[in-house]
């Protein structure tokens, strides 16, 4: 489902499993219970303006997307996606 639109939409209990949604539009959702993206691929994706809290990327696969950092609380990634997601706020570590 590359470039899927689901902007604006309202989500409960769902799980993504191995989807391609590179390059997806989840902004402003409303998502009640969890979320998560087993297997599936994030990258390009937009997250701006959705509350992240209960989302969980750590098991999906993302090189960029857009997210809002003030709406980041909760959010559960992995490492590695920990440091793309520093990079991405312009966060050195050295």
């Amino acid at each position: 489902m590359p470039y899927v639109n689901f902007t604006e939409s309202r989500f409960e209990n769902i799980s993504f499993l191995n989807c391609d949604l590179t390059g997806g539009f989840f902004q402003a959702l409303q998502v009640k219970k969890d979320i998560s993206f087993v297997g599936s691929i994030l990258t390009e994706s937009n997250f701006s303006e959705t509350k992240l809290k209960g989302f969980d990327f750590k098991d999906s696969e993302f090189e960029t997307m857009v997210i809002s950092p003030e709406l980041a609380r909760g959010l559960v990634v992995n490492q590695y996606q920990a440091a793309i997601l520093i990079g991405m706020f312009g966060i050195k570590v050295e």
